[in-house]
Formats: structure tokens, C-alpha cells, sequence
């Protein structure tokens, strides 16, 4: 101590003669007066302040907050001090100086530090005088002890509030989108600040808690508090509900529902967090809960709910958790539970067994809590001192393990009995379900409950035996016999669903003796854990569990390579590195699995099924910029990239789709399922749609028959509905071939059991409609991607066969639909560049003839459409849509306006017809004439006022406002953003000179402002549509063709954009942004099958 003093003084020394030789240097008494706290100097680091604050020996800096460093040093020093008196002196002139200081400075985070350490201080000091109150010296003033202590802890509130208020404020003035690169202090300082108020918002609430505890239970005061702290629990709890803090604000809730004696509110917050306890992140919050929950229930009158799940809990407890206070609470409410059950019955039935049983249960668990140290102790031996004293209520202990050999001998013996219980647990059920003697039923339900009720607590004492085993360990303990212990502790935790434990027991061994036997075991164990974690984990805070996954999957690979487990581990790595974009690493390690092994087909099909997706959805961002933004380079890179992507996707898919036809078996598991409808899609667009077929009509594996089968794997929608569509779409490529005709009546067959699967309730039908659709899609893509002109006639040929002989004998509305919307598809497949060609016209025209046919018996019979009226009208608005899309493609515009009209007048605020409505004008705007610069205001600004002030059309710029921000609308949003920018840029075309370079500017503003608040431009296909329309714009100025390539490093531009006196003014809303936005999510999910706008009748006036 002499040594630590001297060095302090030294280092006091060392600080004075430093300002004196430089009093304009920083001086460091910040951090000599922590050091001095930290070595509980608390007198010398007062003396310390005394001295310098007579000298002139302080910065500006520090004088400045002389008295929050004082106030610190004094509250460090009055926590040692035992005498109450002294110490609520020391406190209450701490107090002193922090309100002073939180008064008078103007740094915002010292304040929030101050207010922080008064709000400690003041709910110390209630807590202090509450402690005092409750001595029997003090009980003449107990009334007056409980008066102070509600006014500290009020005023401790309102400073906590005062704080919160403080931190929400300075968090609204940090802007909400930061750059990471250069403002990186100010995110630091956001989530810091974030993190604080966080603390604050449950404070504030908890101490409405400690408040309304000061009254009587029966006083008004005591139910509003709790009330109010519900409320301010109900905000955090709404807002975070996936998050850690949100589910323990879901516990106070509970928590203050049952003080107030609302049981059935009180059982309903807690029971959502209860069910979440098979979370791992949420475990500690759960063991919060469950005491509240188990004497919530009691008071309900379901005392034997509680007990179960309290032992369900209770044998789930880890080693670690031994120790833990919180659980001990748990405990120790488990073992009250039992008392009341053992009361109740008692009460009914003097001496009754059962009764004995639960005083027993209660006794054994307080007495294993006071086994441990915690606060919890004198709560044990207050229940246990409550408890009838039953002779032979506790066995005597067995003479405990003197020795390792001992220990493990002992955890062996329990091992294996826990291991008999878990079978009789497993196999029983089934042997009492089939049992017909009454008498032995009961014999074999009797060995049942006593194995569940000593299941857990054998294993508990077997894993306690196991660590007594390694306490044990010394130099002479046989290295076979610890690997022994380590493997069984691996074990345990594993099978009790302990992961984490699991993991550090087994990477121990495998990694300490990889050579011997039950390294090897450990190792696929800890991969499986890894594996559990992972399932378990919230999708964005999985590093830890994939980082691990890799680590032990790659050392069981290196360390026993010709292995089982090797070809597991390899198996399991393979989507891993998928997912991290490393696809020839996966195939490497595809490479490495001998041949005839299952892993390797299945390996073979997951990373096949991998690279077919990336070339579907490459393929159809390729096709969508051909049409949107011919001019993009991305256009380029897709095609030089898609040949790859189809060739390696290629690879894999056939060589798993040869093991299938060689035999080799495969687990039909949802990703393999998945991964046989990529390997028949593949085949169906590589122009061998027999072998397609054939891998559907697999007896074994394939998706159709499984589905005949009713196997589980094959039930759900998401996998029969793309079975239906991919074999549909075999049998329809097959029709030019040898057995065309035979291929009919499958592809017939498949149709008729599609809609007896899916469409025998009207909801089915609803889906029908849906499933055709999206096959008419992947028809149209089959025929975008064929190679040749050749290929792209034979398939065509083959579609228009069997669409003209179900669109004139099918009878149902969805497969009539399906033939008119593929006949449609058919023609936009011929177009060249976004030309209709001869081809393309005569597929328009069949299809508006079907269309027209569909909707004239459609119109005379609802139901036949849907039996739900309301879906039925959508369903009709959708045909009219498709009428008048392919109508305004043949040029037919007056005809096409006839079928728009009532789209729009009966759905004014559906966006995608007000997207659809704003591109039009676009259109006929770049068809110049003497009114185009008219139709692109109308594009920005809306048109057509109506009676209550607003635009029918809203145009754009209404358009980008009420989408932003709303994640529903986030394509639209996009899509908004380049419509006003083609908008600007066809106006400024319409210029010259200065005024054409200044309003196509403002078309160029219009991107760069967009980049700069959103950089991601909502995903590739945008941004490249982007990027594209940059380049049209920048060639228009006479700049560098650089499209996006820079634009980051630009200025946000604050110049209006709008052309006064020219575009329209938009009529204010008269509902508020939630209620418009709502609005929009309503209106568009409701003519989700209505078309693309109305707007055309009103053009065909104008013009």
C-alpha cells in the first residue's frame, strides 16, 4: 500500500511541476483523479481538487466541470462509508454540486452525464431511506420514511425523464442518413446516444414501479402508476418487439399487470415471452419471466401448469446457471409453487402422499440454493423453516466421489440411467397407446411420470459427477479416461440443447487429441451445434455461428479426410460458401466427395440450383433493360456473363440429374425438392424437355409422383404450385416432338389435377388464377431465351397448339385466362427491340379475341369468374387490361381508352394505374406534336382536377412524395424518380439554347439528388436504368457519357427543380402522410389484378 501511495504522490509531483513549467498545457487531472477513485484514494483526490482550485494550475476545460468531478469523487468515496449518517451527508452534498453543474452547463453530453449520476444518486438514496424505514427502531415513522422515499424517487424520475427528453432531441438533430466513410464519428455518436436513451426509457418506467410501491395496494395512486408504467412499457415493447429490450418490456408489463391484479392481461404478456424460450439470445429474459408466469398462474388457480413448466425449465438449466442468481429466483418460486400445492392438498387431505411429494420437491430445491452464494439465501431458509418437517423427506447423501476414478465411475452410472429414462420417455407412449389391460396401462403410465420426473434431475447429478471428475484431473489421470469425461460432458450438453457449452467441451477434444477415438464425434457434434445456432439466429447476427460452422468443418475435412463425417462436413460447407459467393470453393469441396456418396448429388444440386437461379434472374434483368434502357452497358456484362452462368449451372444439374438415372439415392428433403424443380427448368430451357419430364415423373423422387403420393415432403403450396407450372411447361415443349400428341393429354391431366389440388375452395380458385399467370410468364421467358429463330418457331408453334384447343374447349376462367394472357406473352416475345412485328400482331390479335370472349361471358356471369363478387369485378378490370395493353400495342388507342376508362374511375388511387397513367403522358409527350410539352407537365404534375381539389392523375411528383420512405412502394418510389426525370429531359428537348441546357439540367439534378440519398437506387436493374438515362442526359449537356461513375463525390443540389408558370400546381392532400399512405397500400392490394390506366379516354379528348 506504501508502494501504491508513494507512486501516487510521485505521480501528483510529476503533475504540478508540469504546469508550472507550462501553464498553457493540457492539464491531466481528468485522469489522475480516475486513478485516484480506482485505488480508493478518495480523501487525497479531494485534497487534490482543494489545492488546484486555488491555484491557476486548471485548463478552462476542466474548471469548467469542477463540480461534476467533484460531486464524482465524493459519491465514489460516500458508497465505502458505512455510517448511515455520514454517508447521506456526503450524498446530499454530492447532490448539491451535480444539480448545480446540470443547471449551469452547456454541454449537452456533460449535462446527460450529470443528470445520469443525479438520477443514481437520488434512487441510491430512496432505496437507502426505504432500508431504514423497515428497521423496527424506525416503526413510529415508518409513514414518514415512506414519504421521503416517494419524493426521491419522484424526483430521481423527473430527472430520468428530464435526461430521456434530453438524448431524444439530440438524437433527432443528428441527420437520419449518415455517410459511413466520412461522418463515422457521428454514427459512433448516434448509436451511443441510442444506446443510452434506450437505458433511460426502461429507467423512467421501472421507477413508476418503485413509485407506485410506496402506497398502499388498495390506493388510487398505486394502480396509476403502475398503469402509466404500462403504457411506457407498451411503446418500447411495439417498437422492439423482435429485439431483447422489447420482450423485457413485455415482462414489466406482466410484471405490473399482476400487481394490479389483472391476471388475465398479466398471463398474456408473459406468455409471449415464455414462448420464446427456445431462443438462445432471449434465455436469460425467459428465466426473468418465468417466475411471474408461474405465480400468475397459481393465482389463476393452475397451480400443476406451473409446476410442469417449471420443471420443463428447470431440467433445461446449465451447468454455468449453477451458480446464477436469477436462477435461483426461479428456483425459489418453483419450490413456493410446490408449498402451494402442497396446502392446498394438505388442506383437503391431512397426511395425503402427493402432498408429502410436493413438500419434498420444495425442500430439494431450496436447499440447492442455499448450496450457492446469492442474495436468494435467507429467502431458502425462510421457506424451508416454513415447511412441515416430514422425517425422511430428504435422502441422506451418498458418500461423495473421493477420487477421479471415483467421480467418473459415478457419472458413468448416472449417464447410463438417465439414458434408460430417455428411451422409456421415448418408446413408452406408443406401448401405453396399444396397451389393452387397463391394470397394466397404469403400471406402464406410472414408469413413465417417474421416468419425466427424474429424467432431468439424473442428469444433472451425472454431469455434476463428470465435473467433479475433471476437478479431479492430475498428472496421472489416463488421457483415454479425461477424453472420456469430455466427450460425455459434449454429449449431454448437446442432447440437452446447451450449444455453446457443447462447443467449447468438443472443439476442446478434438482439437487437444485429434488422434484418438472420440475426437472425431466431438467434432461432428460441435458441427451440428454450429449448425442449431444458425437455424436459430435472427438472419443479420449470424457471423459468429457461420464463422464457426467453416472453422470445424474445415479442420474435420483436413484431419480425417476419407471420413463420413469428412463427406458431411464438405456437404454442409457447400451453401456456406454459396452464400458468401465463393462458388468455386463449393465446388471444390463438391469435388472432394467420392462420387457414389449422396452428399455429392446433393451438393451437386444445391450449388446447380444456385447458379440457375443467378442466371433466371440475370437473364430476366437482361430482357427488362432491353425494353427499359436499351443504351445501358449493363445490358453487356449480363450477356457476357449469362452464357457462364447457364454452362456451369449446366454442369451441376446434369451431373446430379445422371446419378438420379444411375440410382444414386437422394433424401428428399425441401432444398432437394427445390433443387429438382432448378435441375427440370434447366432442362425444359436447354431444349431437352424429355429428360424434364422424366425427372418429374421419377417413381422415387419425382415431384409429381410424390405429389400423387401425398407425401409431406410435396404437400405444401410453395412446392406443388412450381411442380404443376415446370411440368406443364415440359409437356407444352415436347408438342413439336414424336409423342405431341400423347404429351396433350399429360400436359390435359396435369391441369386436371392442378385444379382439383389447388382450386376446389374459392381461395383455390383465387390461387389458380395466380399459378397460370406466372406460368404464362415463364412460358414468355422460355421463348426469350430460346437460341435460335429456329428453336423460338418449334416452341411457339408447339404453345399455340395446345392454347387454341384449351382456350376453345377449357370451360374454367383460369385456364381460358391462361391461354389469352400466354397468347399475349407469344406476341411480346416476337417484338423486335420494342417493335411490334407481323408475328407479334397476329399473336395480339388472337389474344384480344380471347380476352374479348372471356370478358363478354364474364360480364353476363360473375361467378363463373370467382364466386366472391368483389373478386370477381378485379378479375374483370385485370382482362380489361390486358385488352387495352395489347389494344394501345397495335395502335388501337380509342378502343384501348374504352376498356381503360373504368379502371381508373373505379380505382382512382391504385398506384401502379397512376404509375402506368404518368408513363403514358410520357409516351405521347416523346411523340412531339404541338401539345407534347403539355403532356409532360401533366407526367410531373397531374391532370384533371376533380371536385374535391385533387388531380384524378397525380402525376409524379405526387407520386415520389407518397411513396418515399414506405417500403411497400420501394419499386415504385424508384420508378417514380426516372419517370420525372424522363419527364424533365423531354421538356428540355422541346428548348433551345440556354433554356434547353438549364431544363435538362434539372432532369439531371433529379438522378444525381436520388443517388446521393440512395445510393443502393433499389437494386441493379434500377440502377442501371439509372446509370443509363444518366448517360442520354449527360451526352444531351455536351458532358462526359460517365453515367453514374462519380456521382457519389457530388454535392447534394439544393436548386428548385419545378419550371415556374408551367407545371401544374399539385392540390394539397387533406389527410395526413399515415392516412395517405395507408391509402396507398390499400387501394393497391385491392386492384392488385386492375390494369394500367384510365387515362388514355381523357387524352383522346385533349388531343
Amino acid at each position: 500500500m506504501i508502494k501504491r501511495l508513494s507512486y501516487l504522490l510521485f505521480m501528483m509531483l510529476a503533475v504540478v511541476a508540469h504546469a508550472c513549467t507550462s501553464l498553457k498545457a493540457e492539464e491531466p487531472a481528468s485522469a489522475f483523479l480516475q486513478e485516484l477513485r480506482n485505488q480508493r484514494y478518495y480523501e487525497l483526490a479531494e485534497y487534490y481538487l482543494d489545492v488546484q482550485v486555488g491555484k491557476e494550475m486548471l485548463s478552462p476545460e476542466f474548471r469548467s466541470k469542477i463540480d461534476l468531478e467533484r460531486a464524482m469523487v465524493i459519491l465514489s468515496g460516500a458508497r465505502a462509508i458505512a455510517n448511515g449518517a455520514e454517508r447521506e451527508k456526503k450524498f446530499a452534498e454530492a447532490q448539491t454540486l451535480l444539480e448545480r453543474f446540470s443547471a449551469g452547463t452547456e454541454d449537452s453530453d456533460l449535462k446527460i452525464q450529470s443528470n445520469n449520476e443525479l438520477g443514481n444518486l437520488l434512487f441510491q438514496r430512496a432505496k437507502l431511506v426505504e432500508f431504514e424505514g423497515t428497521k423496527e427502531e424506525n416503526a413510529p415513522r415508518k409513514a414518514e420514511f415512506i414519504t421521503r422515499t416517494r419524493d426521491l424517487l419522484t424526483k430521481a424520475r423527473d430527472i430520468y425523464v428530464s435526461g430521456r427528453d434530453q438524448l431524444k432531441a439530440e438524437l433527432e438533430s443528428i441527420p437520419k442518413v449518415l455517410d459511413p466513410k466520412t461522418e463515422k464519428v457521428q454514427i459512433e455518436r448516434r448509436d451511443a446516444l441510442y444506446g443510452e436513451y434506450l437505458q433511460l426509457v426502461v429507467t423512467t418506467s421501472k421507477l413508476l414501479e418503485e413509485i407506485a410501491q410506496t402506497y398502499p395496494s388498495d390506493a388510487p395512486e398505486y394502480k396509476s402508476n403502475y398503469e402509466e408504467a404500462i403504457t411506457e412499457y407498451d411503446s418500447i415493447a411495439s417498437r422492439f418487439r423482435r429485439k431483447g429490450v422489447g420482450i423485457v418490456a413485455l415482462v414489466s408489463q406482466g410484471r405490473c399487470y399482476l400487481a394490479i391484479g389483472d391476471t388475465k392481461q398479466a398471463l398474456s404478456y408473459l406468455q409471449d415471452v415464455i414462448d420464446q424460450r427456445e431462443t438462445p439470445a432471449f434465455r436469460n429474459i425467459v428465466n426473468l419471466a418465468m417466475p411471474l408466469y408461474m405465480k400468475t398462474l397459481v393465482a389463476v388457480e393452475k397451480t400443476e401448469d406451473a409446476i410442469s413448466m417449471g420443471v420443463e425449465w428447470n431440467e433445461g438449466i446449465r451447468p454455468n446457471e449453477l451458480t446464477n442468481e436469477e436462477w435461483h429466483a426461479f428456483q425459489l418460486e418453483l419450490a413456493r409453487t410446490y408449498r402451494v400445492k402442497a396446502d392446498t392438498i394438505n388442506s383437503e387431505k391431512p397426511n395425503d402422499v402427493e402432498a408429502r411429494k410436493a413438500y419434498v420437491k420444495a425442500r430439494t430445491l431450496a436447499q440447492n440454493i442455499l448450496r450457492y452464494p446469492g442474495k436468494h439465501k435467507q429467502d431458502a431458509r425462510d421457506l424451508l423453516a416454513s415447511l412441515p418437517n416430514l422425517p425422511g423427506a430428504v435422502e441422506e447423501e451418498d458418500n461423495p466421489p473421493q477420487n477421479f476414478a471415483e467421480a467418473l465411475a459415478k457419472g458413468k452410472e448416472l449417464m447410463e440411467s438417465a439414458q434408460a429414462m430417455e428411451f422409456t420417455i421415448k418408446t413408452l407412449p406408443d406401448t401405453i397407446a396399444n396397451e389393452q389391460d387397463e391394470a397394466n396401462k397404469q403400471v406402464l403410465v406410472a414408469q413413465l411420470n417417474e421416468a419425466r420426473q427424474n429424467y432431468g434431475d439424473t442428469q444433472n447429478a451425472a454431469v455434476a459427477n463428470y465435473e467433479l471428475a475433471l476437478a479431479f484431473t492430475d498428472a496421472e489421470t489416463p488421457i483415454a479416461a479425461l477424453q472420456e469425461v469430455y466427450y460425455y460432458l459434449t454429449f449431454i450438453n448437446y442432447s440437452r440443447g446447451n450449444y455453446y457449452e457443447a462447443i467449447v467441451l468438443g472443439e476442446y477434444l478434438a482439437r487437444k487429441y485429434p488422434g484418438e477415438s472420440g475426437a472425431l464425434p466431438c467434432a461432428k457434434i460441435v458441427l451440428n451445434c454450429y449448425q442449431l445456432l444458425y437455424n436459430e439466429a435472427l438472419e443479420d447476427q449470424r457471423a459468429f455461428e457461420v464463422n464457426g460452422l467453416i472453422d470445424i468443418a474445415e479442420y474435420t475435412i483436413q484431419n480425417w479426410e476419407q471420413s463420413e463425417e469428412a463427406n458431411d462436413a464438405r456437404r454442409r460447407l457447400v451453401p456456406y460458401m454459396i452464400e458468401a459467393g465463393q462458388i468455386d470453393k463449393a465446388k471444390q469441396y463438391t469435388n472432394q466427395i467420392p462420387e457414389e456418396a449422396p452428399e455429392r448429388l446433393e451438393s451437386e444440386l444445391r450449388i446447380g440450383r444456385t447458379l440457375w437461379f443467378q442466371y433466371r434472374r440475370d437473364s430476366r434483368e437482361a430482357t427488362s433493360l432491353r425494353r427499359e434502357a436499351p443504351s445501358s452497358p449493363r445490358i453487356a456484362e449480363l450477356e457476357q456473363n449469362l452464357p457462364t452462368l447457364k454452362s456451369s449451372a449446366g454442369e451441376m444439374l446434369e451431373a446430379a440429374g445422371a446419378r438420379l438415372m444411375a440410382g444414386t439415392g437422394l433424401k428428399i428433403s425441401n432444398s432437394n425438392v427445390a433443387a429438382l424443380l432448378s435441375l427440370s427448368q434447366y432442362y425444359i430451357e436447354a431444349d431437352k424437355p424429355e429428360l424434364a419430364v422424366q425427372h418429374l415423373e421419377n417413381e422415387n423422387y419425382g415431384l409429381l409422383s410424390l405429389i400423387q403420393k401425398k407425401d409431406p415432403v410435396a404437400s405444401k403450396p410453395s412446392t406443388m404450385e412450381p411442380a404443376f407450372r415446370t411440368a406443364l411447361a415440359g409437356y407444352m415443349s415436347t408438342l413439336g416432338g414424336e409423342n405431341g400428341a400423347a404429351n396433350i393429354e399429360k400436359a390435359k391431366a396435369v391441369m386436371q389435377l392442378l385444379n382439383s389440388v389447388v382450386g376446389e375452395t374459392p381461395e383455390g380458385k383465387k390461387r389458380l388464377v395466380s399459378i397460370y399467370f406466372t406460368l404464362a410468364r415463364d412460358l414468355e421467358d422460355q421463348l426469350n431465351a430460346a437460341e435460335t429463330v429456329e428453336k423460338k418457331n418449334v416452341l411457339a408453334a408447339g404453345f399455340e397448339t395446345f392454347l387454341n384447343e384449351v382456350g376453345a374447349t377449357g370451360t374454367e376462367f383460369s385456364i381460358r385466362y391462361w391461354a389469352a394472357s400466354t397468347m399475349q406473352g407469344l406476341g411480346t416475345s416476337f417484338e423486335a427491340n420494342g417493335t411490334v412485328t407481323p408475328k407479334s400482331q397476329d399473336y395480339y390479335n388472337k389474344s384480344v379475341a380471347l380476352f374479348q370472349k372471356i370478358a363478354e361471358q364474364g360480364k353476363g356471369d360473375l361467378a363463373w369468374v370467382n364466386e366472391d363478387e368483389t373478386t370477381g369485378k378485379a378479375y374483370l378490370a385485370q382482362i380489361r387490361m390486358n385488352m387495352a395493353q395489347v389494344m394501345k400495342k397495335l395502335g388501337q388507342h380509342k378502343e384501348a381508352s374504352r376498356e381503360l376508362a373504368t379502371i381508373l374511375l373505379e380505382t382512382p388511387s391504385n398506384v401502379s394505374v397512376q404509375i402506368e397513367a404518368a408513363k403514358t403522358y410520357n409516351a405521347i409527350g416523346t411523340q412531339g406534336g404541338d401539345n407534347a410539352e403539355q403532356q409532360f407537365l401533366y407526367a410531373i404534375g397531374g391532370s384533371y382536377p376533380m371536385d374535391d381539389g385533387e388531380n384524378l392523375v397525380w402525376g409524379w411528383r405526387k407520386l415520389s412524395t407518397l411513396t418515399q420512405g414506405k417500403e411497400q412502394f420501394t419499386k415504385e418510389y424508384y420508378e417514380t424518380r426516372l419517370g420525372i426525370a424522363m419527364a424533365r429531359l423531354g421538356v428540355g428537348r422541346l428548348k433551345q439554347g440556354d433554356e434547353r441546357k438549364k431544363l435538362i439540367g434539372y432532369a439531371e439534378l433529379e438522378i444525381l439528388n436520388t443517388y446521393k440519398i440512395s445510393p443502393e437506387l433499389g437494386g441493379t436493374e434500377f440502377t442501371a436504368r439509372f446509370d443509363s438515362l444518366l448517360r442520354t442526359i449527360q451526352k444531351e449537356l455536351g458532358k462526359p457519357e460517365k453515367g453514374l461513375d462519380g456521382a457519389g463525390d457530388m454535392p447534394l443540389a439544393v436548386e428548385n427543380t419545378e419550371i415556374p408558370g408551367l407545371e401544374p400546381t399539385v392540390a394539397p392532400a387533406k389527410k395526413d402522410e399515415a392516412s395517405s399512405s395507408n391509402l396507398l397500400l390499400m387501394a393497391s392490394l385491392a386492384g392488385i389484378f386492375a390494369a394500367f390506366g384510365l387515362i388514355l379516354y381523357f387524352w383522346v379528348k385533349k388531343l
